[in-house]
């Protein structure tokens, strides 16, 4: 009896043992007990024998609940209906069945008359919460675990959430004096570490991020999300060489090693320029994620380093294929290289002037494409043409190796055209020379 009193409260069991005088008894007693054994198909099947409508409000609750347990909430609501509404229990048993049925609206309606009724009930508020941060509400949010943070301070999971809450309403300062509240109450929770150095490293706070991790895994040095975490800021602030030390560790110490760690270790070691052990990382990553653009674009990087002009172009090809508009342009600027490299020349035209296409910004294509066109025709219009488009969109202290060698081309190009003519160079400079405007397209005349 103790033990039912423990799981389903005195509300529920004074209800049944009241009533069971008047409604078999001896079945409302063994539904009782067979749910808290968890045997809910066998409780159900007494309760449903005395009849819905003959159980009390307190009956309906308990074959709502063995319903839920059961997993059929259509079921539960109804059982739950004919419960006492007036319970708190009641509602948050009603809205989680309701939230079941993908009715959360309803749900929320439950849920708010138990609140208030009781704004004290952490489970009650836990449940509106939850709910109300799946569509972002977190102006509410944040009141709710700002009140029971009033009336528990000690709680570390209701520090944590409104930290939560304040970190998605922007309010970084709150966030971090209650993160790192609970992170003090729980130093061992790994989430809390992660979300309090997220949010500092969001606002450039690296050493107080870096403080945060160093304490963490001194506390737990075999935890792979704690040494992922490290990576992450360590690749971030262009430290190769110890982002590659910390993912190798989360590795190490996960129990199953992912596509994303993998990748993870071999673009560091790509970036701090191990190019033969980044290859098999990235490699395996790829065997396990084709769809990993990122990682397979770091694949050709690595591929083209090594001399493996077309395993690079493959890879790098499939990145172009997955990745979106954004990382295009620059996947067409390396696959132009790699074309280039090759003495593929059509084929590196034909990518850089899509890098170009898609981000006009990048003017140092300009220039590749120039020196393309420059190597591979006899009539040096083309390059003439790109040249003069680079010097135009580019000043000499930006990119003055590119812009010296393309003013001596246009220089060269020129004098070359009037001697061809037989007639004497023009002795203006090249400052003053007239730059063919690009077409109404904004993408130059080719």
């Amino acid at each position: 009896m103790h033990l039912i009193r423990r799981l389903f409260g005195p509300a529920i069991l004074l209800g049944i043992t009241a009533t069971a005088h008047a409604q078999d008894p001896d079945a409302l007693r063994a539904a009782l007990l067979e749910a808290a054994e968890s045997n809910h198909a066998a409780a159900v099947a007494r309760l449903e024998a005395v009849g819905l409508d003959a159980l009390t409000p307190q009956g309906a609750h308990l074959l709502g609940r063995s319903y839920q347990a059961m997993l059929q909430h259509e079921r539960a609501v109804a059982a739950f209906e004919r419960a006492d509404t007036t319970k708190t229990a009641v509602l948050v048993d009603w809205g989680q069945s309701l939230e079941r049925l993908g009715l959360p609206e309803e749900a929320e309606a439950r849920y708010r008359t138990a609140y208030r009724r009781d704004s004290t009930n952490q489970y009650v508020a836990a449940n509106l919460a939850r709910l109300l941060s799946d569509r972002d509400a977190w102006d509410e949010v944040a009141s709710i675990y700002a009140r029971l943070v009033e009336e528990d301070p000690l709680n570390s999971y209701l520090q944590a959430q409104l930290g939560t809450a304040y970190a998605r309403l922007d309010s970084t300062d709150l966030a971090i004096v209650h993160y790192e509240r609970a992170h003090a109450l729980t130093p061992r929770n790994i989430k809390v570490v992660l979300a309090l150095t997220k949010v500092y490293y969001d606002i450039d706070y690296i050493l107080s991020a870096t403080r945060v991790l160093e304490r963490a895994l001194e506390a737990r040095p075999e935890s792979a999300p704690l040494w992922r975490r490290t990576g992450e800021f360590a690749l971030k602030e262009e430290q190769y060489r110890e982002a590659a030390a910390a993912f190798d560790n989360a590795l190490r110490f996960s129990p199953d090693s992912t596509a994303k760690d993998l990748s993870h270790l071999g673009v560091s070691l790509y970036l701090d320029g191990d190019y033969t052990n980044a290859l098999g990382y990235l490699q395996q990553s790829f065997d396990r994620d084709e769809e990993d653009a990122l990682n397979a674009f770091y694949l050709g990087l690595t591929y083209h380093q090594a001399g493996a002009y077309d395993a690079a172009i493959r890879y790098l090809q499939h990145a172009a294929e997955v990745l979106g508009q954004g990382l295009l342009a620059n996947v067409q600027a390396r696959m132009g290289n790699t074309y280039e490299q090759t003495n593929r020349q059509p084929d590196a035209i034909r990518a850089y002037r899509l890098a170009l296409n898609m981000d006009p910004a990048r003017i140092e294509v300009l220039f590749h494409l120039a020196g393309v066109y420059d190597s591979y025709y006899a009539d040096k219009n083309m390059a003439l043409e790109q040249y003069e488009r680079f010097l135009e969109s580019v000043s000499e202290e930006e990119l003055p190796q590119m812009h010296k060698y393309a003013r001596q081309r246009v220089q060269e190009i020129r004098e070359k055209q009037f001697f061809e003519e037989g007639r004497t160079p023009p002795s203006r400079s090249l400052d003053t020379l007239v730059i063919l405007p690009p077409d109404s397209s904004g993408k130059g005349r080719q």
